[in-house]
């Protein structure tokens, strides 16, 4: 209806301008009226000056409107209130909404893409030529212990060059330092085309975390069955035995008092062996309860806190171990303000373990020697606990964090069994470096 409209508002005018000049040459030639020809030539004037101005913006108008589309400014309304007169500028307004829908559906999709990529397990790698990043999603750059990345080569010990040289579609286990943690990373490569442009997609997974992750529930479900059996079956006996050694000690005595005919010596062993079931309940007890310690709550109480005064509250714990070993403790920060947003009480727990160990370990120099130390970085803050000791044996070191392994005669094998589990459930790592005279704890929070 608009075209319509248009057309023949076009040839109205077209036709009125031809009678005109048609007018203006019949009375120019038939008689001199100079009044009269005035009149024609002004309104001859008028109407091609209408008609211009009329083609003059309604092409202005066009144009505007495929400019807008060009360079997407779904911005612009053309004034469609003279309805007779300008019906096709309600037929591109309705064009514009049209488009101003599509193009929020599309930016709605875009960003529920976005969402779903920065919520993925794994972490994604958009690659253009020349090794650009277009896009790294923040598992990926949490992998990469990077806030952000614009190309392959600004990645460490060269595991850019190395994502950059594996071929499209293979599949690899890529191991890297990154941040001083030791890591292995598996890798996929595949090829796609965005915009006719060629792309690489990388997807990069924690082998180690995952394997830390599975294996830390099955052991959780083993600790959940053992110690519901466990307690069923040594609470009878701890009662039992209580109350027999109660009863047996008074049996004894009134026993002793009444000069009742039974030996000294089996008074004697009978109450020891009553005695060593009650002690060896107790100490099942208790192990039981280290059974409970190893399992942690699903989601850590964050809160933001200050790391010295986190370290000087473990030092004050462990005041009187510190002195009875003639230690040293000393704190040492790049910034005494410097915080951590943490569970505060797993934080202290973790550190609590590790000074202990520190203090426990042998010492071939006096007096032994313990630094608290923190940095921080652009990507994450390092706590480290580092001692003077004798080290730790290559054989021994690789079974350190295995739950109830230990190497004291009274150790429980859970602590750093605890401390593992406690940085993978604030997504960090902890790593141990050893050598004769040197053992660094080293806990990073990304």
């Amino acid at each position: 209806m608009g075209y319509k409209r248009i057309t023949l508002w076009v040839a109205i005018r077209s036709v009125l301008i031809a009678l005109t000049s048609l007018l203006l040459v019949i009375v120019w030639q038939t008689d001199y009226m100079p009044v009269t020809i005035a009149t024609i030539a002004f309104a001859w004037v008028a109407q091609v000056a209408l008609l211009t101005r009329y083609i003059h913006r309604f092409t202005t108008d066009i144009n505007r409107f495929f400019s807008a589309m060009r360079y997407q400014d779904m911005s612009l309304r053309f004034d469609d209130t003279v309805e007779k007169a300008f019906p096709f500028y309600q037929k591109m307004n309705q064009l514009m909404h049209e488009f101003r829908l599509v193009r929020r559906e599309k930016e709605e999709e875009r960003q529920l893409r976005e969402i779903a990529l920065e919520q993925a397990m794994a972490g994604i790698l958009l690659i253009s030529q020349s090794d650009m990043v277009d896009y790294a999603n923040r598992e990926a750059l949490r992998l990469l212990g990077k806030l952000s990345v614009k190309k392959l080569t600004e990645l460490p010990n060269n595991l850019g060059a190395e994502l950059a040289a594996l071929p499209i579609g293979s599949r690899r286990v890529v191991a890297a330092t990154i941040n001083g943690m030791q890591r292995k990373l598996s890798v996929r490569k595949t090829g796609l085309t965005i915009g006719g442009v060629s792309h690489t997609l990388i997807s990069l997974a924690d082998i180690e975390q995952e394997l830390s992750q599975t294996e830390i529930d099955t052991w959780n479900k083993l600790i959940r069955v053992l110690t519901h059996e466990m307690v069923n079956s040594i609470k009878p006996i701890t009662m039992l035995s209580a109350s027999l050694t109660e009863e047996w000690t008074e049996v004894a005595s009134s026993a002793t008092a009444a000069s009742t005919a039974i030996p000294t010596n089996q008074i004697t062993d009978l109450t020891e062996a009553l005695e060593a079931i009650s002690t060896r309940s107790q100490s099942l007890n208790r192990y039981i309860e280290n059974f409970k310690n190893l399992t942690l709550p699903k989601q850590p109480d964050l809160s933001t806190f200050g790391v010295k005064g986190v370290f000087e509250r473990v030092k004050t714990a462990l005041e009187s171990n510190i002195t009875q070993e003639n230690a040293e403790v000393t704190i040492t920060l790049t910034n005494n303000s410097l915080s951590l947003t943490a569970d505060m009480l797993l934080v202290e727990q973790l550190l609590i373990t590790l000074l202990r160990n520190a203090l426990d370990a042998p010492c071939s120099s006096h007096p032994k020697r313990i630094a608290l130390g923190a940095t921080q970085t652009d990507e994450s803050i390092h706590i480290t606990v580092t001692d003077n000791g004798t080290g730790i044996a290559p054989e021994v070191m690789e079974h350190i964090f295995t739950p109830f392994f230990t190497t004291k005669a009274n150790g429980s094998g859970i602590g750093l069994s605890i401390a593992k589990s406690i940085m993978q459930l604030h997504g960090g790592s902890i790593n141990c470096r050893s050598e004769d005279g040197c053992t660094e704890f080293k806990l990073v929070f990304s």
